[in-house]
């Protein structure tokens, strides 16, 4: 039985519900997912070898960008567990990860698109809370003032650049043009950024955890296409969590709107249906491309042993 409980799961029963760090620097026996964790390991190692060669090449030439799909999608049906892994994920990399690679990656606190208020820009929730982390970096650290300065120039920039449709009424002519040329600098400006950000963080990548986008009626297109366009800055590595099922459903109505009217007549109609569906298909295959999925599974056949009143030990086995 000793055995059996070295190679089980260990519950502590007396541990608050709030409380879901369930993987500390000594012990990972508390999560369940443990294919997914090596897994994701595999997978930050991937994306972070791949943004140290993005800045190798933006050294040589600052005004070339380029764009990666390297979102891992953390994906799973309702209760499989998929909140608590997101919020285990930077203890994951610090436990797991190639110890000499372990402070090149930066960890954002989760993002939850569901607490947004109507009004907020998801790329903005972003920009902010890069920006938080690196005011609490500088705050608890003496950080050169030239590295400041150029943090807060990149991000005045960006904040120019990511200017909405209404910022444009008023100018005409060459005003007007330098203005949606400012909009066009999003990417460069972007990239820019999360460079100065990195500097002063001493990191080469930054994780952001985005949760619970599918339940996020509203603004799941949104957050996905800022996903996509703006996060595809090989330096951020998004991490995000939802049932497939439910993305394709939301993405598929959101492109269904636009393929055809409800005045169109019926073969217009059965072609813009089709359209939509394959359209939706095909944006969440190059979203959160195959290889960057992240499948957790709850499948097993369990005995517990128990220890004390605070303590079980699940042996659990694949079925």
């Amino acid at each position: 039985m000793t055995k059996d409980i070295e190679k089980g799961f260990l519950l502590n029963l007396d541990k608050p519900e709030y409380d879901d760090q369930f993987i500390t620097f000594t012990d990972e026996r508390e999560l369940w997912q443990r294919d997914a964790m090596y897994s994701l390991v595999d997978k930050l190692t991937i994306n972070l070898k791949a943004a140290k060669t993005y800045r190798e090449q933006r050294n040589k030439d600052r005004k070339k960008t380029n764009l990666a799909h390297n979102s891992i999608f953390l994906t799973g049906e309702r209760g499989m567990g998929k909140t608590v892994f997101l919020r285990n994920v930077e203890p994951i990399w610090k436990l797991k990860g190639d110890t000499k690679s372990t402070n090149d990656i930066g960890f954002l606190d989760v993002i939850d698109p569901t607490m947004l208020m109507n009004n907020d820009s998801f790329a903005n929730v972003v920009v902010a809370e890069i920006y938080r982390k690196v005011e609490e970096c500088c705050t608890d650290n003496n950080v050169c003032s030239a590295d400041r300065a150029a943090f807060y120039n990149a991000l005045k920039s960006l904040s120019e650049s990511l200017g909405k449709q209404d910022d444009f009424n008023g100018h005409s002519g060459v005003d007007k043009i330098l203005r949606y040329n400012s909009g066009i600098q999003v990417e460069k400006n972007f990239h820019r950024y999360v460079e100065e950000a990195n500097k002063i963080l001493a990191c080469t990548a930054l994780v952001l955890p985005i949760d619970d986008v599918d339940m996020s009626l509203q603004k799941a297109h949104e957050v996905i296409d800022d996903v996509r366009r703006l996060l595809g800055c090989p330096y951020i590595i998004p991490i995000v969590s939802g049932d497939v099922g439910l993305y394709q459903q939301m993405i598929n109505v959101d492109f269904d709107d636009r393929a055809y009217k409800p005045t169109s007549n019926a073969d217009l109609t059965l072609t813009g249906i089709e359209l939509a569906k394959g359209l939706s298909d095909e944006y969440l295959k190059k979203v959160f491309p195959a290889q960057m999925r992240l499948p957790v599974v709850f499948k097993f056949l369990c005995h517990f042993f128990k220890i004390n009143q605070k303590e079980m030990i699940y042996d659990c086995t694949y079925i």
